[in-house]
Parts: C-alpha cells; sequence; structure tokens
C-alpha cells in the first residue's frame, strides 16, 4: 500500500450519527411473546467530516456492519438521528430518501454476491443511470467505460459477466457501481477481507486515489487494524454495539487509552513490533441479548473496577483529546 498526500479534510460535517440504536426482539412460543432483546447497536454517536475517512473496527458481532446498514437505511434503527448533509433520515419519507439515496452509497465485502450473475457489467453499472434518470444512453455507456477505465478495469470487459472476472476485479466492479450516480458519502463494509493480502493493497491504494480525484467521504469498516491504520483519518473502536473509543489515527495507536483497544492494538503484527506488549482477553465476548451491566467490557477486563460493574461509561474526551468510554478516565 503506498502513502500518498490528502487533500485537507473539510470542517463541514456531512454525517452525524446520535444515539443510534438497533435491537431485535426475541420471540418464543405459539404466541410470539417477546422474551428478551438482542442490542446490536446501543447508543452509537459519531461524525464524519467531508473529504475524511472514518475508519470502525472491532470484533465480529461488534455492530459494525449493523451500523453501517443502519447509516444507509438498508435497516429501520430502533431509536437515534441521522443527519446527512443537513437532513434527518429517520424522518424522511420512502420518496424524500429514494433522492438521498443517490448520494449514499455502498461497498460490500462479497463482491460476488452482491452482482446480479445473468447481467452483465455494463447493465450492472447503468441499472442506477436508468433508475435515476441520468443522461442518454450514450452518455451513460461513456460514463460506464470513465468509470470501468478509472478503477483499473479494461472498458471492454462491460459486456463480461461476474463469473468471468477474479475476485479482486469483481470488487473493482462493485466499487465503480458504488461511484455511477457520482455520491459524497461511500460506506465501505469489510472491502478487501475476502481478497488476496496483494489484492487488498492494490484494492486500498484505489479507493485512495478515487477519494482524491472524486472528493469522496468515507466510513470505512473493517477488522483489520494494518488496513484502518493506513486508510483512516480517525478511527472508532466498537464493543458490543458501542464505541468505546474515537480518536485520530495516529494518537489511538500510539496511545490507545481504553483497555480493549490495547488488545487490539498489542495483536496486530505491524503494532506489536513497536515493542508492545501482547494482551491476551480472557474469556468470551458476552452475547449482545445478555450484555454485563456496567461497562460491557468488564469480564474481560484486567483493570476492572467495582463501578465498572454497575455504571455504563459514557463516551467523554480523555487525554490529548481522544474520547473514550472507561472508568479509568473519570
Amino acid at each position: 500500500m503506498h502513502d500518498q498526500p490528502k487533500a485537507t479534510t473539510s470542517n463541514e460535517t456531512l454525517l452525524e450519527v446520535s444515539g443510534l440504536k438497533k435491537h431485535y426482539p426475541i420471540k418464543k412460543g405459539v404466541f410470539s411473546t417477546t422474551v428478551g432483546t438482542v442490542k446490536a447497536v446501543d447508543g452509537v454517536s459519531f461524525s464524519v467530516s467531508r473529504g475524511e475517512t472514518l475508519g470502525i473496527v472491532g470484533e465480529s458481532g461488534c455492530g459494525k456492519s449493523t451500523t453501517a446498514r443502519l447509516v444507509i437505511r438498508l435497516l429501520q434503527e430502533t431509536e437515534g438521528s441521522i443527519r446527512f448533509a443537513g437532513k434527518e433520515l429517520t424522518s424522511l419519507s420512502k420518496g424524500e430518501l429514494r433522492g438521498v439515496r443517490r448520494d449514499m452509497q455502498m461497498i460490500f465485502q462479497d463482491p460476488y454476491a452482491s452482482l446480479h450473475p445473468r447481467w452483465t457489467i455494463e447493465r450492472t453499472l447503468m441499472e442506477p443511470m436508468l433508475v435515476y434518470g441520468m443522461g442518454s444512453r450514450g452518455e451513460q455507456r461513456d460514463r460506464i467505460l470513465e468509470l470501468l477505465d478509472n478503477v483499473g478495469l479494461n472498458p471492454s470487459y462491460a459486456k463480461r459477466y461476474p463469473h468471468e472476472f477474479s475476485g479482486g476485479q469483481r470488487q473493482r466492479i462493485g466499487i465503480a457501481r458504488a461511484l455511477v450516480l457520482q455520491p459524497q458519502l461511500i460506506i465501505a463494509d469489510e472491502p478487501v477481507s475476502a481478497l488476496d493480502i496483494s489484492i487488498q493493497a492494490q484494492v486500498i491504494n484505489l479507493l485512495q486515489d478515487l477519494q482524491e480525484q472524486y472528493k469522496l467521504t468515507y466510513m470505512f469498516i473493517s477488522h483489520d487494524l494494518s488496513v484502518v491504520r493506513h486508510i483512516s483519518d480517525r478511527v472508532a473502536v466498537m464493543y458490543l454495539g458501542r464505541i468505546v473509543e474515537l480518536a485520530e489515527k495516529e494518537k489511538l495507536f500510539e496511545t490507545p487509552l481504553h483497555p480493549y483497544t490495547q488488545a487490539l492494538m498489542s495483536a496486530v503484527p505491524e503494532v506489536a513490533g513497536e515493542k508492545r506488549e501482547r494482551i491476551i482477553l480472557r474469556g468470551d465476548v458476552p452475547s449482545p441479548a445478555k450484555p454485563p451491566a456496567g461497562c460491557t467490557f468488564h469480564t474481560r477486563c484486567s483493570s476492572c473496577m467495582d463501578i465498572c460493574k454497575t455504571e455504563i461509561p459514557v463516551l467523554k474526551k480523555a487525554a490529548d483529546g481522544q474520547l473514550v468510554a472507561c472508568h479509568l478516565y473519570t
């Protein structure tokens, strides 16, 4: 992966999420009685500025992908606010939301599953433009050829089908599809986790080049801290449906504050090479259907205090402007 100078991030907030929750009821019996709740996302708040890349990391099941799908309105929130370009998305009608969706696109983890197997690449890329009435048929075809070239594919591939491509090429097609409508925000949900390590670097470099070219804003979701460290401006660390730490990339990697973040950092070879002691977390991740009282991380934390078992820590400023939800810093 290459390092390149990045355009200055705007101070204008493009996306603002506040108190976002997604709870799934657990039903049992003939009458489908609600007997519990799975708290997939439980009070997440963050903002993303224009031109910025916000990385979201955490173990599997921490709520990263659910948060992404809530923001882009593939899921209905249980509670909370999502403001995009000044508009409150949770109160928009389907018609109003359709207009906003043009400016918010998603890149999925599995490129093959997200492509129609019986459609040529040209039809796949043309479909969004037909739905939104963008340009004439000739202009649409020119746009498709331009995008294929920009994502590193031969424009002649437009007549081929998804099964004729490798995994890395399919993901490039997925990226081109996300760019078709000229969006402002792209949410990338584990976009390189299914690819070989050498292909991962190529796709990450491509995403950075396209961000510079099209003035894009990214939400980049991954469990791979090395990838997040390379592409992000700021990083949010999630654990069991909540953000436990949020900071500028360099600050987070140099001085992680939350015990969970410290454990994640110690497990990354690139970071461990900086003479960090390996931290082994005890126990398993609790079930989101029965999260522990107080701080949900206290059952695995070596610094657990009595207050951690009863009071939920609030995400607030600690050292050097970093936001952390931990009683060690109150």
